[in-house]
């Protein structure tokens, strides 16, 4: 629910709070942008672990699923150290991981919408796995090219790897 999201961090679903307000310029932007250039997916990323990204990635997320025109989702493809189900609270059995991998029972990945928001959430548990490989996958572009020919009113924010911890971002 909205209100452990904002204890674990997660300022963006509340416009009148303070900490909001650098998302709710970031959102202003990207609305711009899906407007002129109609970017839907945007994907997050940082030149290190444990910056922020997904920090960023949560906020963005739900500052964007304030706007009533469009649904946003938050996909974490941070294979190898996904956060998003730590930010949200959630513990997923089949992640987006999983279901890339192909684990038996994974005919999808979990998703998760907040109490009363407008954000889809898609985890991914972290773990020791040939990452770049599994988002080289067909099943991985699959998916991304789901995500693109999606309902326009659909946008993605995916909080991707570290640029310079492995090449997974630069495979996305």
């Amino acid at each position: 629910d909205p209100a452990t999201a904002k204890s674990r961090g997660i300022f963006g679903f509340d416009s009148m709070d303070a900490r909001s307000r650098s998302f709710n310029m970031i959102r202003a932007r990207l609305l711009e942008l899906q407007a002129k250039r109609g970017w839907r997916m945007i994907g997050v990323v940082s030149a290190t672990p444990k910056v922020g990204k997904s920090f960023i990635s949560a906020n963005v997320s739900a500052a964007l699923s304030r706007d009533p025109r469009f649904r946003t989702y938050v996909v974490d493809l941070d294979l190898r150290r996904g956060s998003l189900s730590d930010f949200f609270g959630l513990v997923p059995e089949y992640g987006v991981r999983e279901y890339l991998d192909e684990d038996r029972g994974a005919g999808a990945p979990d998703a998760y919408r907040l109490e009363g928001e407008r954000l889809v959430i898609m985890p991914t548990t972290s773990g020791r796995t040939h990452s770049a490989e599994l988002l080289a996958s067909d099943r991985a572009q699959t998916l991304l090219r789901s995500m693109r020919m999606s309902n326009h009113a659909n946008l993605f924010i995916c909080d991707l790897p570290p640029v310079f911890a492995n090449d997974d971002a630069v495979t996305v």
